[in-house]
């Protein structure tokens, strides 16, 4: 359920590798056409945003069993990260563990958002300035779910509270109905 909100879907690792491969290649066209003419970004219907969603982003970058293609993924998602934002490429992840033995890349996502976690954990991925700053994830009980921190690159001490609504599997499918007419649309859609 779900799957018809996306353009693309992958569930299993040769997928996602070719998924991501596709990503990086339209990054690639995309930097070479807009060279020379424009400073940055600007979605429009020819070139729109594209938003590569990664749910589970640990198993895609430590528990993948293929090693060969957990390095490409890896290499996949850095590249990405690094040179996707000014093609009109953006990347969201979401994960339960945030070590860096898990997400080694953990600094180069420029936004970060925190849910229900242990301090520790919470540190991990707001840092310090933002636990101090009030973003106690630690303190979200049960009965507040779907409340989040969220913490951008540019205000490293500012943490923005946030609270996700709850879609029940009627939304979800009702969501599917509604973007039918839109999904593959866009320039990397399959």
């Amino acid at each position: 359920m779900g799957r018809g909100c996306f353009a693309t879907y992958a569930a299993k690792p040769d997928d996602m590798v070719a998924s991501l491969r596709r990503a990086v290649q339209l990054m690639e066209d995309r930097t070479e056409q807009l060279a020379g003419d424009v400073r940055a970004f600007t979605p429009s219907p020819a070139t729109p945003l594209e938003i590569i969603l990664i749910d589970e982003l640990g198993y895609l970058l430590a528990l993948v069993p293929d090693r060969k293609a957990q390095a490409e993924i890896k290499q996949l998602v850095n590249t990405l990260l690094n040179l996707g934002r000014a093609a009109g490429i953006c990347v969201v992840g979401g994960l339960q563990d945030p070590r860096k033995e898990t997400i080694e890349s953990r600094d180069q996502w420029p936004t970060k958002i925190a849910m229900r976690l242990t301090r520790e954990m919470a540190r991990l991925v707001l840092g310090s300035e933002a636990l101090e700053a009030g973003a106690r994830c630690d303190l979200i009980t049960r009965d507040m779910a779907g409340t989040a921190f969220v913490l951008q690159d540019d205000a490293p001490d500012e943490p923005v509270q946030v609270r996700a609504f709850w879609m029940s599997d009627e939304d979800v499918k009702q969501l599917e109905r509604a973007l039918a007419p839109y999904v593959g649309r866009s320039a990397g859609g399959d």
